[in-house]
């Protein structure tokens, strides 16, 4: 009897084990909006929110992608690319418009970020129509950690289609399980000078639609700012810097229910008018139009770091910021002190010559077509000094 009652209770258990698993892969594999994620050898996570990417006609979209660090990615340096290829026309155009012959414009942004075990950062995959384009395109991306050579080809590229059609009142309102709709915040990350105004929208979009089609839900939106004496947002959209700092906007319900796919939210950062109050000066680096780095023997010439006609700031300290990076460099110095003389000048030494970066001379030599970047910038009382790229050319 005691035997009977165990073996009943393992096949209710086997039962039930059945049933959630096959719910949870039903789930999983009938996802149009299944994110893509894939596994460096340092335990690094690259995931990539949807395969299936969907742009309103002559818009644009900005897609985060989520890096979150390995155990063993302490100093790794990841440098991300993407690339497009146009496939077939007549899966998702019609008859009515005309095929570009240009191709949408697709970016990353940053293309070199650092990365650091359990941190979470956000890179964005930047797609941009206003070129015209129509059609489905497959999206290729590489993932390259020059500090190890690892060279890693995402399997399952994002596949994206340009969305023709302006949805109507009546296609929102049947908005359902059975009809997919969602929608996402544009800009997904922004900036906006103290005197300067930046415009939100919505796009709300229909993929399983007979007509594939979008619309802008911004007027139907509901805005929100997280610190609002940083920033305020209005029902349009419309964005009114009132102070120096960071704050969230997000779109919180719409009149048709629409979920958000990726994010509801966007970061922006208010930062002051260019120029600076009168006296803050300007923040510059050795002229570098003579500077090259070699792979065994490093720069030719210092570089330094300094502040010009700071008169108003006398005595006073910047805090400057440098990120060098190369196809197997990445130097990252911050909180770099300038103070500023009686004369209204300061400087301060970035790097000096004569002295390689890296060890790893020979993957240097084999990309001397790889220029180095040199990103710049500082901050002084609550002003930040506009963040500036410059290149140094790499030689043998």
């Amino acid at each position: 009897m005691q035997l009977l009652k165990h073996l009943w209770l393992m096949i209710i258990c086997v039962i039930a084990l059945l049933a959630c698993n096959s719910g949870s892969n039903t789930t999983s594999s009938s996802s149009p909006y299944q994110p893509t994620t894939i596994t460096l050898p340092s335990g690094t996570t690259i995931t990539i929110p949807s395969t299936n990417l969907y742009v309103p006609h002559d818009q644009t979209l900005q897609v985060p992608i989520t890096i979150v660090g390995g155990n063993l990615a302490s100093g790794e340096s990841l440098m991300i690319s993407a690339t497009l290829t146009r496939q077939s026309q007549a899966v998702k155009t019609s008859n009515a418009l005309q095929e570009s012959s240009d191709l949408p414009l697709i970016s990353i942004s940053p293309t070199v970020i650092s990365v650091s075990p359990h941190l979470t950062s956000t890179v964005y995959l930047n797609i941009d129509d206003s070129t015209g384009a129509v059609g489905s395109y497959s999206i290729s991306m590489t993932v390259k950690d020059p500090s190890n050579e690892t060279i890693i080809i995402v399997p399952k590229g994002p596949q994206m289609f340009i969305l023709e059609h302006t949805c109507s009142t009546s296609d929102l309102q049947s908005c359902s399980k059975q009809n997919r709709c969602y929608a996402y915040v544009n800009p997904a990350i922004a900036s906006v000078n103290q005197d300067g105004h930046t415009q939100y929208s919505a796009m709300a979009m229909m993929p399983d639609s007979p007509n594939n089609c979008y619309a802008n839900i911004t007027q139907q939106t509901a805005w929100s700012s997280t610190i609002e004496n940083v920033a305020t947002i209005n029902s349009s959209g419309q964005i009114t810097p009132i102070n120096l700092g960071n704050t969230i906007i997000t779109a919180g319900s719409n009149t048709y229910n629409i979920n958000y796919l990726w994010s509801e939210s966007s970061e922006l950062s208010v930062v002051p008018a260019v120029p600076f109050p009168g006296g803050y000066g300007s923040l510059s680096v050795t002229d570098l139009s003579d500077i090259t780095y070699s792979c065994s023997n490093g720069l030719n010439k210092p570089i330094y770091m300094m502040v010009n006609n700071a008169t108003g700031i006398l005595g006073q300290t910047v805090s400057g910021y440098a990120n060098l990076n190369g196809y197997v460099v990445h130097v990252s110095d911050v909180d770099i002190p300038i103070v500023v003389g009686n004369t209204g000048y300061g400087e301060v030494r970035l790097y000096t010559a004569g002295h390689p970066f890296s060890l790893n001379v020979r993957s240097c030599q084999d990309y001397t077509d790889f220029p180095m970047t040199l990103s710049y910038g500082g901050t002084i009382n609550g002003y930040k000094y506009p963040n500036t790229v410059v290149y140094i050319k790499v030689i043998d």
